[in-house]
């Protein structure tokens, strides 16, 4: 790709977009502003009040250094055997990556019955086996997973370092925690079979792991008996049903 071509990808108004870059099918992601520190300092407070580590922000640091920072975890990540984006092409203000495939939550959202559980599954077995290598995710929501036609998942999304304020194992537990916040919604009218899965998750985790997850859940507790007003958003529905099924598979 000649620079002139890779300039007019950079000038568009768009922090992440894909592209046709050597003949291949990439992704551009271009440097951008950290959060303000307030919003940091808010979520830590919460997580103190609430007594749930896990909740504690990692500092997303923007620009230059979120690019820098992604690099340097994609090539640990690689290192390591987890199905990440290549590196293409770095620089200070973008990176160029691999496409690994197709956005896996729309994936799991479009499935239904046995095909959603089973892609559930292979998400949880995926985490597993990368925290078995002594790996750690970031913002491990479904969001940041790909699926190809395989049905391989990949992971993306790395400007962060959960090392900065968690431990190994409290960040191994993390992946699992925001994991499970951004599917469980999904099983509402799969309920008993949701709670085999996971218990049968859980019984086969570190115990380390495990107790840091119960000690969230168990942290937030209280937030089930708040009535789902409508000004709290859709978010928080699904939050009370994940803490619920959460609770009866940890606690029996």
């Amino acid at each position: 790709m000649s620079e002139q071509v890779l300039s007019s990808y950079l000038s568009k108004p768009v922090v992440l977009q894909q592209i046709s870059y050597d003949n291949q099918l990439c992704w551009l992601k271009k440097a951008k502003p950290a959060h303000p520190a307030y919003l940091y300092a808010l979520l830590n407070f919460c997580a103190r009040v609430l007594g749930a580590p896990l909740l504690r922000a990692v500092p997303k640091k923007g620009g230059s250094f979120a690019i820098q920072q992604e690099v340097t975890r994609l090539k640990a990540l690689k290192n390591q055997g987890v199905n990440v984006p290549s590196i293409i092409k770095s620089h200070s203000d973008y990176l160029v990556m691999s496409h690994l495939g197709d956005n896996f939550q729309q994936a799991l959202e479009s499935s239904r019955g046995k095909v959603r559980l089973g892609l559930f599954k292979k998400a949880l077995d995926a985490l597993k086996s990368i925290h078995d290598s002594n790996a750690y995710l970031s913002q491990a929501f479904c969001r940041n997973m790909v699926i190809d036609a395989h049905d391989k998942l990949g992971f993306i999304d790395f400007e962060d370092d959960p090392l900065d304020s968690l431990t190994l194992d409290q960040a191994k537990a993390r992946d699992i925690v925001l994991f499970l916040l951004s599917t469980v919604y999904l099983f509402r009218d799969q309920r008993d079979d949701l709670i085999t899965i996971l218990k049968q998750v859980f019984l086969h985790t570190d115990d380390v792991i495990t107790a840091a997850i119960f000690k969230t859940v168990k942290s937030l507790a209280v937030l089930r008996y708040i009535p789902s007003w409508r000004c709290l958003g859709r978010e928080f529905p699904r939050l009370k049903f994940t803490l619920s099924i959460l609770s009866q598979c940890l606690v029996s």
